[in-house]
């Protein structure tokens, strides 16, 4: 695996699978190290999509327990998040779908085919919540739980490449 750094972040070249060249890139957690680091892929590598892997809170341990993989069918963030509202006093949630595309060839592979096998790691696709500030929220009248009640988990940074992605018009999941 070759590794090299380019705009600070460290890249890890993992050759081509499936017929797409995977690149590996290591970020920070914050939203805004993630933009910067999607915002450089999708203008100066020119890639063809943004898969976002990381570690997320857990919401609903009905729903998903520690350790299954999140796969993100659509993103949920509330822009509003520093305290701001919008002009009727509201906190909207902006919702974005993944990449179509992405999100059919992940969904039609075997990955998410049941097994016997009690060591593998269950795969659920749904939707992700995204902010920082969500933690803070949780168990509270009104906060992301009870507004968005479908959610799998929270990850920090996601709103920050669905943001780049959406706007450069590249693939993401």
């Amino acid at each position: 695996v070759e590794t090299f750094e380019r705009g600070g972040f460290k890249y890890h070249d993992l050759g081509v699978h499936g017929g797409t060249h995977v690149l590996h890139a290591v970020s920070l957690l914050w939203a805004g190290d993630i933009a910067r680091m999607a915002t450089m892929a999708a203008s100066e590598m020119q890639v063809d999509a943004l898969i976002a892997v990381g570690v997320l809170a857990g919401i609903d341990s009905s729903a998903a327990d520690l350790g299954d993989v999140l796969v993100s069918a659509e993103v949920a963030w509330n822009p509003w998040a520093g305290g701001q509202a919008d002009v009727d006093g509201a906190h909207p949630i902006h919702r974005v779908a993944s990449s179509r595309r992405l999100l059919e060839r992940f969904t039609s592979s075997a990955v998410l085919a049941p097994r016997d096998d009690p060591h593998w790691t269950p795969v659920r696709v749904g939707v992700l919540l995204a902010d920082s500030r969500l933690v803070g929220t949780f168990g509270r009248p009104g906060g992301w739980p009870a507004d968005v009640p479908t959610a799998l988990g929270l990850d920090v940074a996601a709103a920050g490449m669905v943001a780049v992605a959406t706007t450069t018009g590249v693939d993401w999941i």
